[in-house]
């Protein structure tokens, strides 16, 4: 059974979560194609939520926790459902 993918709460927490994810690619190595441009699209979300973390430590607003919440909000749902169609990958196929 597949195991659920960390949630992201910072930057930091990409490289585990893109390892967690291209590890999905060992169970149905005709789905690395997909993992490596979901990765490499992946990352302008993450430099998104770097740059609102810097914005954070510079300014101490809680408009920007908001926005670092929704951008963190954002990132995981994209995981989550990549996935959730990583799954459904497995359970069609006709091996």
């Amino acid at each position: 059974m597949q195991e659920s993918i960390t949630e992201i709460t910072s930057s930091l927490d990409w490289p585990d979560i893109e390892t967690q994810i291209r590890t999905l690619g060992k169970t149905a190595p005709e789905f690395k194609f997909d993992i490596a441009k979901f990765c490499s699209g992946m990352r302008s979300e993450i430099n998104k939520l770097s740059n609102i973390e810097l914005k954070y430590r510079q300014q101490r607003r809680d408009s920007v926790i908001l926005e670092h919440k929704d951008q963190c909000a954002k990132i995981n749902r994209l995981v989550k459902d990549f996935s959730s169609v990583h799954l459904m990958h497995l359970f069609t196929r006709l091996d």
